[in-house]
C-alpha cells in the first residue's frame, strides 16, 4: 500500500531547503510546469515578483 504525505517547512530559503531534503532522500525537484524550461522562465510568465521566487519549492 503507498500513501502520500505532505510536510511543510518554514524557512528562509525554500529552494536551498528542497535541495537538501531532494538529495539527502533521493527525490528531485518538482519539475517546471509543461512549457517552461525553468521555474525562472514560468514565474516571470505568471507576472509572480521576482521578490516572491524563493517563496516556496516541492520535492517529488
Amino acid at each position: 500500500m503507498t500513501k502520500d504525505v505532505q510536510i511543510t517547512f518554514d524557512c528562509a530559503d525554500p529552494g536551498g531547503l528542497a535541495e537538501f531534503w531532494a538529495e539527502a532522500l533521493g527525490y528531485q525537484l518538482q519539475p517546471p510546469p509543461e512549457g517552461f524550461d525553468s521555474w525562472d522562465a514560468a514565474l516571470a510568465a505568471f507576472g509572480v515578483p521576482r521578490e516572491q521566487w524563493n517563496s516556496r519549492s516541492a520535492i517529488l
